[in-house]
């Protein structure tokens, strides 16, 4: 089964990070990655049949401000 993982820090923060950013697949999946239109970094993997664990963790410096929201953003289906 093809699937696209978004689980790792948007590149705008990578001068954040304290700790490796990386995603885990067991058992172990080969996977791509690339940058979406949105500036995501994304990975593409292709599991096999069975049982798939992801895991991801990492350390990121946050100096406690909220995030910024957009007023007019909107949901759109699928």
């Amino acid at each position: 089964m093809a699937m696209i993982v978004l689980r790792n820090v948007h590149p705008c923060r990578y001068s954040d990070l304290r700790a490796p950013d990386e995603l885990c697949a067991e058992p172990q999946t080969h996977g791509n990655c690339f940058i979406d239109s949105f500036g995501n970094r994304c990975t593409r993997l292709v599991a096999r049949q069975g049982t798939l664990r992801l895991t991801h963790s990492t350390l990121l410096k946050d100096p406690g401000f909220a995030d910024g929201v957009s007023s007019d953003a909107r949901e759109v289906p699928v």
